[in-house]
C-alpha cells in the first residue's frame, strides 16, 4: 500500500543557529489532501497562521514527491513522500 509520509525540514540557517533538526510526522496518510491539512495544522499548532505553497517535485522514475514552502519567514519547509508500506 502507498501512503504519505511527512518531513518537516529544518533550514541550514536554523540547524546551524539553532540546534533545529528535521522532524518525521509519527502519522502516515492515505490521501495526499489530509496530509497537506495536517502541516497547516501544524504550523497552527506550533502557533503561526501561515498558509503553504505546494509544489510537486518528483523526479523522473521515483517515487511522487511534494515541496512545501510557509507562506511566512519559517525556518523550515515541508517534504511529502510518497511510500510503499509492505
Amino acid at each position: 500500500m502507498k501512503v504519505w509520509m511527512i518531513i518537516y525540514r529544518a533550514t541550514a540557517d536554523y540547524k546551524a543557529e539553532a540546534g533545529g533538526e528535521d522532524e518525521v510526522f509519527t502519522c502516515v496518510y492515505k490521501r495526499l489532501d489530509r496530509a497537506k491539512k495536517e502541516c497547516v495544522q501544524a504550523l497552527k499548532d506550533d502557533g503561526e497562521d501561515e498558509e503553504i505553497e505546494w509544489a510537486e517535485v518528483t523526479e523522473k522514475g521515483s517515487s511522487r514527491k511534494w515541496y512545501g514552502r510557509p507562506t511566512g519567514d519559517l525556518d523550515g519547509y515541508f517534504d511529502i513522500l510518497e511510500v510503499e508500506v509492505v
